[in-house]
């Protein structure tokens, strides 16, 4: 019979064993429930942001209108609500969208 991680990807693969490790962590320490429950949806929101943390890598083997094309795609739509940035070229997006570098912070950070 099948297993189920066969069909994970190597990524996915990777982060259930990094939650793994971090509940048996917080089952040894005898953390709180809530503490636990903060530190997963820390984990899982961590996910995203580092499934985008080799962009500037993959960005840089791009043509540069191919590069302003992602950029403006990923980040276009958030940068318009902006006041400021609202009916500016697509250049001047793709120059502060090049500026980002996301971060994470937990909502008492």
């Amino acid at each position: 019979c099948c297993s189920l991680v066969e069909g994970l990807d190597a990524l996915s693969i990777q982060f259930q064993e990094q939650l793994d490790s971090i509940n048996d962590y917080m089952e040894v320490c005898r953390m709180p429930l809530d503490m636990r429950r903060r530190i997963r949806n820390y984990v899982w929101n961590y996910k995203d942001l580092a499934s985008r943390k080799n962009e500037d890598e993959i960005l840089a083997h791009l043509s540069p209108s191919l590069r302003q094309e992602v950029l403006v795609y990923n980040y276009g739509i958030e940068l318009v609500k902006v006041p400021h940035f609202r009916g500016a070229p697509d250049v001047f997006l793709t120059a502060v969208a090049e500026l980002i570098h996301q971060r994470l912070f937990g909502p008492s950070d």
